[in-house]
């Protein structure tokens, strides 16, 4: 389960009750991640629960302006990038960010001169597990 919400837990506890081992996991941003602290940003998204990112993002110290929060697995258009260009060109100082996944959705049919994937920055996050020893356990008996 990757951090906290009722809709984990409640699968989490269904699992449980099937002896089904849960782990519970946190991303966490990369070492390869950008300062953030102070600075000023506007991103965009196409995951599942943007709110997650957001404040993966504030936590890192960032101090978020606009958003453009887009249905999981969105595949972008060029009116959403002629869309997100705009927002970006409204916060000139500002950081463009978005999540990695994302980022490699900006390709040469919905960004033709690449302006935007050059513009933008990724987050990068790791996935960290609270119980390793169990993780490696149900690893060592798949292989």
């Amino acid at each position: 389960m990757v951090g906290p919400g009722k809709p984990g837990t409640s699968l989490a506890a269904m699992a449980r009750s099937r002896a089904v081992p849960v782990l519970n996991a946190a991303l966490v941003p990369a070492e390869a991640a950008p300062e953030l602290a102070g600075r000023d940003v506007v991103c965009f998204s196409g995951i599942a629960n943007a709110d997650k990112f957001h404040a993966s993002l504030e936590r890192a110290g960032a101090c978020i302006q606009e958003t453009m929060v887009y249905g999981d697995h969105h595949m972008f258009t060029p009116q959403d990038i002629r869309d997100i260009a705009a927002m970006s060109d409204r916060w000139p100082d500002a950081l463009l960010l978005s999540t990695q996944k994302d980022r490699v959705r900006l390709t040469r049919a919905n960004d033709p001169g690449r302006r935007l994937r050059a513009r933008a920055r990724s987050f990068p996050v790791v996935m960290t597990f609270a119980d390793t020893a169990t993780l490696d356990r149900l690893l060592r008996d798949l292989f």
